[in-house]
């Protein structure tokens, strides 16, 4: 067998070879087919092998099942060799954990894969450390946020990065000064409807959050029409293994290369460690009447004057114990303007919120004065569950809900990082009684205890 490896795409020969290697690459996928009264769902299985190629971040993979099968191939690399490295990373001010070593040495010599480490373990810095190490080379960075961004930019700067630009948040690049910088920070946002052309010829794309590789996205639209040989992920909450988002962010990346689980992080002293305290929601029969989900959310979370006193109440009881709080709640903006006003009206306390009509000039300030414990509560939607790190933070309060085990954990990762004084973060969650957030609620608890915070009581 003979596989040809480009730079998004390797291919074989014919479809005789490609079936020896369907297995290699397997998924299981839902479909839908019309029934006499409703549609009717089945698993089918699928294969990332098809049309004679598959996606060049999963050639480990496949190598590995021919080695399995004693399957005979010989590989023919057409995409240019990879850029001159320097003989070590360097970043002034930072000195390099083992771990970070270990990332940026996999990253340089392996050149595709994905680095998995807890929010606030350093994932920046080892991502400066990937881009000292290419000193003549064009890099493009690559976020999801505006905030992730700007920080970004600010730490690439000042440990002396060279030749440092940021696309996005009303900066103006032209394509002659693109081609003339060495390290681009951007979000998708803002280079997705640019002409590609402008970013053909990097030589590493380093994708942070990589979670959002995923089938159709713009990331992976992106990544289909860019040369850039070296390609790395980072994240702290990869997809689940054996699932078809796993092989997405695989193939567009590569395989898991380095990884700092949150337990090795807690004994190192730079993860704090989690304990999580569940609050009973009161029942309230007129809640219990709904029927539709987007009711029952907005009657039960969103406009739930019990819970939100709740959320307010174990706040600012916190604050006063010199505690610093960080209420996150869901994308509808609403349910941080309620508890906002709520906590005016009942308690006299204005406690900010932040969100996506607010400036970057007052995310930046708000951000330094929860870091210099300044401020000790705040609130904050979609726009903080990730990249933000706010090591003095004791205290997480999940007044959204949700089930998705990766956005519970990227929530939790806004606090993670320890501080002086701080070993523990506290994760406040709730006990919700009514249909679909009840079961939500046990989803988050799996999760919890799947990452062994919660103990069973003997």
């Amino acid at each position: 067998m003979k596989i040809t490896v480009g730079n998004v795409f390797c291919f074989v020969n014919d479809f005789t070879e490609q079936n020896q290697i369907r297995d290699s690459c397997r998924y299981k996928k839902e479909i839908y087919k019309p029934g006499p009264f409703a549609k009717t769902k089945s698993i089918v299985e699928a294969s990332m092998v098809s049309n004679k190629k598959f996606l060049t971040g999963l050639l480990p993979r496949v190598l590995a099942y021919c080695d399995n099968k004693q399957i005979r191939y010989e590989k023919n690399q057409t995409y240019d060799e990879l850029p001159t490295l320097a003989a070590s990373p360097y970043l002034e001010g930072i000195e390099f954990r083992q771990d970070q070593k270990e990332a940026i040495n996999n990253a340089c010599t392996i050149s595709r894969g994905i680095i998995k480490a807890p929010t606030g373990s350093g994932k920046t810095v080892i991502a400066g450390g990937i881009c000292s190490m290419f000193p003549t080379s064009r890099i493009l960075f690559m976020c999801h946020t505006l905030d992730l961004l700007t920080q970004t930019y600010d730490e690439f700067v000042a440990w002396g990065l060279r030749n440092v630009v940021m696309i996005g948040g009303g900066s103006k690049i032209y394509k002659d000064e693109i081609e003339n910088q060495c390290i681009v920070i951007a979000t998708i946002q803002s280079i997705h409807n640019m002409e590609y052309s402008y970013f053909k010829k990097f030589d590493m794309v380093i994708i942070d959050e990589a979670h959002h590789v995923t089938a159709g996205s713009s990331y992976t639209k992106f990544l289909e029409k860019i040369d850039a040989p070296i390609r790395i992920g980072l994240t702290a909450t990869p997809p689940q293994k054996g699932s078809h988002a796993e092989l997405v962010a695989e193939g567009y990346l590569g395989p898991v290369i380095a990884e700092l689980t949150i337990e090795k992080g807690m004994e190192m002293g730079i993860i704090a460690k989690p304990v999580i305290d569940l609050l009973p929601v009161p029942y309230l029969s007129r809640i219990s009447e709904l029927k539709s989900y987007r009711d029952i959310y907005h009657e039960g979370i969103i406009n739930n004057k019990v819970r939100n006193n709740l959320i307010l109440q174990y706040a600012l009881d916190e604050v006063d114990n010199g505690k610093s709080v960080l209420i996150l709640t869901g994308k509808e903006v609403e349910h941080g303007k309620i508890l906002r006003q709520m906590a005016k009206d009942i308690y006299g306390e204005d406690i900010p919120f932040l969100y996506g009509s607010t400036s970057k000039e007052d995310r930046t300030d708000f951000k330094e004065l929860l870091k210099s414990r300044k401020l000790k509560c705040a609130i904050a939607n979609i726009i903080w569950y990730e990249g933000i790190n706010i090591p003095p933070i004791d205290i997480i309060i999940n007044a959204e809900g949700g089930k998705a085990s990766g956005k519970t954990l990227q929530k939790v990762g806004r606090g993670l990082r320890t501080s002086e004084g701080k070993t523990h973060l506290v994760i406040v969650d709730f006990l919700d009684p009514y249909k679909y957030l009840s079961h939500h609620c046990v989803l988050r608890l799996i999760t919890y205890a799947e990452q062994g915070w919660l103990k069973p009581v003997i």
